[in-house]
């Protein structure tokens, strides 16, 4: 067997980007929304992708210039220290193809290829709801690698919070989901099964929709509106609305309170006062729509909304 022996010293930028994509295979796509400091989404795919560590779990990913410069996901990671990976299926990968061209940083490749953007949990960045998994991070670090107009930014980020729909070994033949309640619905029933037939005492037993995780705000609505629709399965039912990011969307709109203010007093420990009021009609409708347990951030406020939905139910 005859072996070709390759300086790479001696070979152009984009020859080696050939030899070393077509040398490290299969890889996997980090699909990676971010966002600038006023607020403008960006999503970008980038094939130097990998896993580091799982204690702390991270990841890291690197991000080649454009023409020269910085792309728009480098500086807004750099500005905010924040960034959401989301992983690709190939459902979403002419969608994904469609992010990679190159846009002025006022477009927003959401709308470029008509994903569904998902508020995140504790980062800013929104995710891709059409994705089966996305990966909330902290910014670690940015090490610089190369030089001049060639430099690379390697960027290093800690998981924060995952969204993972179906099992790691059914997520990626998953279709995007249209019809949340009955989805949902069926979910449950199946983990009833499973626990009944584990032992679990029925007794025992407490349904829990899961607004908010993995799903985008109108499907959250949807559950709240339809968990009337899970009684039919005989077990109480627990909705844990509170300060989902969701009704921050709702409440916080550009006009009103920009997300970076949004961020900031988060991040601070402090609650909205639209998010507490948020928080409190989702309470309402959920018991007024059948919950029978919430789950709540702010007890002491929480408890005077659930004597009121529940003396209305009286």
């Amino acid at each position: 067997m005859t072996f070709r022996t390759i300086d790479p010293a001696g070979l152009e930028w984009r020859q080696i980007y050939r030899l070393l994509v077509g040398s490290i295979v299969p890889r996997p796509i980090a699909w990676v929304s971010s966002i600038s400091r006023e607020g403008q989404a960006n999503l970008a795919p980038f094939s130097y992708f990998m896993a580091i560590t799982d204690e702390p779990p991270t990841i890291a990913f690197s991000c080649s210039p454009r023409a020269g410069q910085r792309k728009d996901t480098l500086r807004n990671v750099e500005a905010t220290g924040q960034f959401v990976v989301n992983v690709v299926v190939d459902d979403i990968a002419e969608a994904m193809n469609k992010t990679a061209a190159e846009y002025p940083a006022e477009v927003n490749e959401f709308q470029v290829a008509g994903l569904t953007p998902v508020p995140s949990d504790i980062v800013r960045p929104p995710r891709v709801a059409e994705s089966p998994v996305n990966m909330e991070c902290r910014l670690n670090q940015v090490v610089p690698i190369g030089e001049g107009s060639r430099q690379h930014g390697l960027v290093i980020g800690e998981i924060v919070l995952m969204h993972l729909r179906g099992t790691p070994q059914t997520m990626r033949q998953l279709p995007p989901v249209r019809d949340i309640v009955p989805a949902v619905r069926r979910g449950l029933a199946g983990s009833v099964r499973r626990a009944l037939r584990a032992g679990i005492r029925k007794s025992r037993i407490v349904l829990d929709p899961g607004i908010g995780f993995g799903k985008t705000g109108g499907q959250s609505f949807e559950l709240l509106n339809g968990l009337r629709r899970f009684a039919s399965l005989g077990y109480p039912i627990l909705v844990g609305p509170s300060r989902k990011s969701f009704l921050r969307a709702m409440t916080s709109g550009a006009a009103t309170v920009s997300e970076r203010a949004v961020s900031e007093r988060q991040e601070s420990h402090s609650v909205p006062e639209e998010l507490l009021f948020g928080t409190a009609a989702a309470v309402t409708a959920a018991i007024l729509n059948g919950a029978h347990i919430v789950r709540v951030h702010d007890v002491r406020e929480m408890l005077s909304v659930v004597r009121i939905a529940d003396r209305l139910l009286a």
